[in-house]
């Protein structure tokens, strides 16, 4: 539980310096959430490649895009 917690609080803080376009702060919280836990969720991929396109990190994006997991298909 205190894990998910961490989880959580990070995935929080990262979303609220997304929005203020800190991306720098962005890519910090982002290592504290794998660090806390959560390493294969496609949508932090995504968002470490944001991250690095707003820094002018163009290869450093790609190789993130080159390594999402892949999501698995919904079924319902």
């Amino acid at each position: 539980m205190q894990k998910l917690k961490m989880v959580e609080k990070h995935i929080n803080k990262c979303a609220d310096v997304r929005r203020v376009g800190d991306w720098k702060s962005v890519l910090r919280e982002l290592d504290a959430t794998v660090a806390a836990g959560a390493d294969s969720s496609p949508q932090l991929f995504m968002c470490r490649a944001e991250a690095q396109l707003k820094l002018h990190q163009i290869d450093d994006a790609e190789s993130v895009l080159s390594h999402v997991p892949k999501s698995e298909p919904r079924t319902n």
